[in-house]
């Protein structure tokens, strides 16, 4: 029998992590649109590389299932093409797909991709910040 030891795993979260990810979602909010949030709010995506992402988001979302998974025919050339290539966020768009019966049209997920970008980065930005204080604070009192 297998049994996996937990008294080594922390119990809660650092607070630092917490303070971190909080730190990011109010960063999102000061730094973009709360719009970008409104899955049926688009338009800001019609600009630079974001309207490659987007486009190829809807036709992933709008062609049946293929082989192999991923790959769409209607985008693109005679070839086609496949989701990683057009920077669509292939782990969202196969879960939007999945869910599309029950989404809105039009449907994006891209604000909220950033903005689970901002919370985790402050994330881990505090959990990295936490070990360098201890590794600090003990090199300070070796000396």
């Amino acid at each position: 029998m297998i049994v996996l030891d937990t008294t080594a795993l922390p119990s809660r979260a650092p607070a630092s992590a917490v303070f971190g990810a909080v730190a990011g979602i109010v960063v999102y909010f000061l730094v973009l649109d709360p719009r970008l949030l409104d899955p049926s709010y688009w338009i800001w995506l019609m600009e630079g590389d974001t309207a490659a992402e987007y486009l190829g988001w809807r036709f992933f979302r709008a062609e049946g299932w293929q082989w192999p998974p991923g790959a769409f025919r209607r985008y693109g050339l005679e070839v086609g093409s496949a989701i990683p290539y057009t920077d669509s966020i292939p782990v969202a768009a196969f879960a939007g797909k999945l869910a599309s019966a029950w989404l809105p049209e039009p449907f994006q997920y891209f604000g909220w991709w950033a903005l689970m970008c901002f919370a985790l980065q402050g994330w881990f930005g505090g959990c990295s910040s936490r070990a360098c204080r201890c590794s600090t604070a003990r090199s300070a009192t070796t000396r």
